[in-house]
C-alpha cells in the first residue's frame, strides 16, 4: 500500500489482478509496446519469443505444428499485470473493461493483437507470476498514480436499463409436450428421405432423459452450437430445427428461441471472423470461414425463405427471431417480403433498446452499408452491450453488425424464454 495515503484518496486497490499477453511480429515492435504499457502503469512488462510446443525439443509435441501455432512462428509475447485503485465494485468491473478495449487498440498500432491473458486474487496471481524476460517494473506507488491518471481519461460508466421481454403470445392449454413435436418433425425427415443418424436419434428412447422442456432445449442448443461454435453436425441438424418452428403446436416463447439457435447457426462463421477481427488481421488470415461453418450457413439459407414467410402470422417475441434470420440472409429477407415489416416494428418499438436492435437487423436486412454504419453506432452507443463485446474496427461492417445483433437478442430471448417457462 502507498505511504502517502494514494489509496485512500483513490479508493482501494482491485481485488483481482489482471496478466495482459499480446503477440507483436518483431522484437522491436514489443519493445515499443512495452513501453506504452508502462506509460499506463501496467508493471513487471515482460518481453520473450512465442513458446511454440512443436520447435521444443523437450516437449512431447516437438515437430508436431497441428498440436501449436505455428502462424506464430518469429512472434514475440509481451506480458504484463495491471494493479490498480478503484472507488468501488463497480468501477472495478468498469475499468477493467475500458483497459481491455485500451490494450487492444494498443496492440493494433503495432500490428499485433491480444493473445489471451489471465486473471486471478492477488496472491495466486503475484505466486505464479513468470519473470522471465522481464523489461519494465515500477513501484506499486508509480503504478496507483500512473493509472489514476489513466482511469480519469475513461468514459464515464454507462447505465443502460435492461431489455424489456418482448411480448409473446401465451401458451395455450393442450400443447403436447416439446419431445412429441420434436418427434413429429423428425419421423417427417426420415419419411422423406432426409434424415440422418443425428435426427434419427430423438426417434428413440434415448431423449426422454429430458425433465422438462426447457432442458430440451438446452439439449438442442448444445446439439447445434456446443460453446457457440460449430460442428460437423451443426447442418445435420438445421431441418429439424425448421421443421419444429413450422409446427402449429409449439408456444411461442420456443419457436422464438429456435429461430434464435437457426440464425445463430446460420452466422456463426461472420460472428467469430468479427470477434477474431485483430488476430485475423494482424496474421493476414482474412476473414472467411471454415467448411463447418460455410455448410452450416448454405443450410440455413435454404430454410428460411418459407421460415420468414411466417412474419404475418407470428407475435413480437418470433419476429425478434425472425429478424436475426433476415440479417443473416439479405437475399431470403428481401424474397420473402420482410424487410419493410421489420422497419415498421421498428418503427412501433417504444423500448429504446429493442428499437435499436430492430433498425440494425433492418439494416442487416437492406444490405445498405450506409444505414448499416449509422445503426450500428447507434446500438453500441446506447445499449446494454459490454464494452468488451464491441468487435474490433478492423472487422468487416456486416459481420460486426449480426455480432452485436446477437449480443442483443441474446438477452432478450433469454427473457423470452423465461416467461414461456
Amino acid at each position: 500500500m502507498p505511504v502517502d495515503g494514494t489509496s485512500s484518496r483513490l479508493g482501494s486497490p482491485v481485488t483481482m489482478l489482471r496478466e495482459y499477453r499480446i503477440a507483436l511480429p518483431d522484437e522491436s515492435r514489443g519493445r515499443l509496446l512495452a513501453a506504452e504499457l508502462v506509460d499506463r502503469g501496467h508493471r513487471w512488462v515482460r518481453l520473450r519469443p512465442v513458446y511454440l510446443p512443436h520447435l521444443d525439443l523437450a516437449n512431447p509435441f516437438f515437430g508436431e505444428p497441428g498440436f501449436s501455432r505455428p502462424e506464430l512462428e518469429g512472434w514475440w509475447h509481451v506480458t504484463s499485470v495491471v494493479d490498480e485503485l478503484v472507488p468501488d465494485d463497480d468501477m472495478e468491473d468498469h475499468q477493467l473493461e475500458c483497459e481491455e478495449v485500451a490494450v487492444a487498440a494498443v496492440a493494433r498500432r503495432h500490428q499485433g493483437f491480444c493473445d489471451g491473458g489471465s486473471m486471478a486474487d492477488r496472491e495466486t496471481l503475484l505466486r505464479h507470476l513468470d519473470l522471465r524476460g522481464l523489461l519494465h517494473d515500477q513501484t506499486q506507488e508509480q503504478a496507483y498514480r500512473r493509472r489514476a491518471a489513466i482511469a480519469r481519461s475513461f468514459p464515464a460508466r454507462r447505465v443502460v436499463p435492461p431489455p424489456l421481454v418482448a411480448a409473446a403470445a401465451p401458451v395455450e392449454g393442450g400443447l403436447p409436450p416439446l419431445l412429441d413435436t420434436v418427434r413429429v418433425a423428425a419421423s417427417r425427415l426420415h419419411a422423406d428421405g432426409t434424415a440422418t443418424p443425428v435426427t434419427d436419434w430423438w426417434l428413440t428412447g434415448e431423449p426422454e432423459h429430458y425433465e422438462d422442456d426447457q432442458e430440451l432445449l438446452s439439449g438442442l442448443f448444445d446439439a447445434v452450437l456446443h460453446q457457440g461454435t460449430c460442428s460437423p453436425h451443426t447442418a445435420e441438424q438445421v431441418p429439424l430445427l425448421a421443421g419444429i418452428v413450422g409446427h402449429d403446436q409449439v408456444a411461442a416463447p420456443y419457436r422464438a428461441f429456435l429461430l434464435f439457435l437457426l440464425a445463430e447457426a446460420g452466422t456463426v462463421g461472420r460472428r467469430l471472423a468479427a470477434r477474431d477481427a485483430d488476430r485475423r488481421s494482424a496474421l493476414g488470415l482474412g476473414f472467411g470461414q471454415n467448411a463447418e461453418e460455410t455448410t452450416a450457413q448454405n443450410a440455413v439459407a435454404a430454410v428460411a425463405p418459407a421460415l420468414l414467410r411466417r412474419w404475418p402470422e407470428e407475435c413480437e417475441a418470433v419476429r425478434c427471431g425472425l429478424a436475426f434470420l433476415a440479417a443473416g440472409f439479405p437475399d431470403s429477407a428481401r424474397a420473402a417480403g420482410v424487410i419493410e415489416p421489420i422497419a415498421e416494428m421498428a418503427a412501433a418499438c417504444a423500448e429504446r433498446h429493442r428499437a435499436a436492435m430492430m433498425r440494425l437487423a433492418h439494416a442487416l436486412a437492406s444490405a445498405d452499408g450506409e444505414a448499416l454504419r449509422a445503426r450500428y453506432s447507434e446500438a453500441i452507443a446506447g445499449t446494454p452491450v459490454r464494452l468488451t463485446g464491441i468487435p474490433s474496427p478492423v472487422a468487416p461492417a456486416t459481420a460486426a453488425g449480426l455480432h452485436i445483433l446477437h449480443l442483443m437478442l441474446e438477452s432478450e430471448t433469454d427473457l423470452i424464454l423465461q416467461a414461456g417457462a
